[in-house]
């Protein structure tokens, strides 16, 4: 079942149904999640998992439909609906799927491949020539439709990075395979860097910043990792061509970019203000998913986390993504409490888990921080990593409590 899930997976990132129009025309995405679905119904024995994420997700999807339906703009299964459909049906198959240490980390290692090929195959695009020009500069987009916006598939980039993490934690055997995945994920993080300054987009490139002054705060390497750094970022901004250095520099000096170019931040302002207007048509459940933009002027996006849910989805719905962040909050204190647990058990432990809380704590920070200036609450990265995350606690609880009950077994033997 797993490697049908990354089948899935691979279609929903990289959309090659977006780039090619007959694989369109033939709906194969919906097929195959038709097909897998009838699978996992007929042939697969189904569990669940039970923690916090689970719960959170439950919610979130009732706090979808039921602000879709009982909306004052009027019942309508909206796009925004749909695709939420379609992450929680994915979700729902994985958390009731994936029960081993093997599965989930074949899952996300495929999840680490699968976007790099995705940037991969945008950078080559990139080069022969698909761009957008927007702000006065030349910007990279991705390679497929929905989610090709320079912002947005800087996003994508962002969000996706913190799961390298876990991937160096993976212990292999293998020398020539542990020198493979070292190499892998060098190579992903400087086409990550990459991909991301040739969108152009601000957001991101804050974003990134952020990202590696947490980084070096919570490792155990931060002199080392600080040095690289510093080192790093002279390289990189030297080799930035000079109208993007213009574009990330309009963060500190408005006049070093075109007037659009700080109209555009004031705007993302006014759109926050903007959603919390149209929030007080219908405090409690909102105007429903991806309605809000019936009611903006010039039919624009909010532009903003909190004006987009409140807005779309009220109070509820602000209340719910409180709690998938409070499941995350959670759950990483947890994963530490049974890591440290574990490594007393078994020295040295392994500490996959921990870094797979690390990794989805660190999107979520940056889903938040994005949030501020972008419309990101139906990101799929809320949803998935939310399940990765309550999968990793349980496989890890079930191992700790599993080594316990041998080590007590030995010694009653010896006794």
């Amino acid at each position: 079942m797993v490697f049908l899930l990354v089948g899935y997976m691979w279609l929903f990132i990289h959309r090659p149904f977006e780039i090619w129009d007959f694989l369109g025309t033939i709906r194969i995405e919906r097929l195959y999640m038709v097909s897998i679905t009838i699978f996992w119904l007929l042939f697969h024995k189904k569990s669940t998992v039970l923690n916090y994420s689970t719960l959170a997700l439950f919610f979130w999807y009732l706090c979808i439909i039921c602000s879709d339906l009982l909306t004052p703009a009027g019942a309508s299964w909206d796009r925004a609906t749909e695709e939420c459909s379609k992450y929680y049906l994915f979700t729902f198959l994985v958390i009731t799927s994936i029960r081993t240490e093997k599965e989930l980390k074949i899952l996300l290692t495929s999840f680490c491949v699968i976007f790099f090929i995705y940037m991969l195959h945008s950078y080559w695009e990139f080069r022969h020539g698909r761009y957008i020009y927007r702000m006065g500069i030349i910007r990279m987009v991705g390679v497929d439709v929905t989610m090709n916006d320079p912002n947005t598939f800087g996003a994508s980039v962002i969000y996706a990075l913190p799961m390298l993490i876990p991937l160096w934690e993976l212990k292999v055997k293998n020398i020539l395979l542990w020198l493979g995945t070292k190499l892998f994920i060098l190579a992903s993080l400087g086409l990550s860097v990459l991909c991301i300054i040739l969108t152009g987009s601000r957001s991101a490139f804050v974003a990134l910043i952020f990202g590696s002054v947490l980084l070096v705060c919570i490792s155990k390497h931060r002199i080392r990792l600080f040095l690289f750094f510093v080192l790093l970022a002279p390289l990189i901004w030297a080799v930035t061509p000079l109208s993007l250095k213009h574009r990330y520099l309009t963060l500190i000096d408005p006049s070093m970019g075109p007037a659009s170019a700080q109209e555009s931040a004031e705007g993302r302002w006014e759109g926050m203000i903007k959603g919390i207007e149209i929030w007080k048509k219908a405090p409690v459940i909102g105007v429903g998913p991806g309605k809000s933009r019936k009611f903006m002027p010039g039919k624009v996006q909010t532009h903003s986390f909190i004006g987009q849910v409140l807005s779309e989805l009220g109070v509820i719905g602000m209340a719910v993504y409180l709690l998938i962040i409070f499941s995350v909050f959670m759950n990483y204190l947890k994963t530490r409490k049974y890591t440290k647990m574990y490594q007393l058990i078994r020295p040295p432990g392994d500490n996959y888990f921990h870094k797979v809380s690390i990794a989805v704590a660190f999107s979520v920070m940056e889903l938040l921080l994005l949030g501020i200036g972008g419309h990101n609450a139906y990101r799929y990265t809320w949803i998935w990593y939310t399940a990765f995350h309550g999968i990793a606690v349980m496989i890890l609880v079930n191992k700790v409590f599993d080594c316990a009950d041998r080590e007590n077994l030995k010694e009653e033997k010896i006794a």
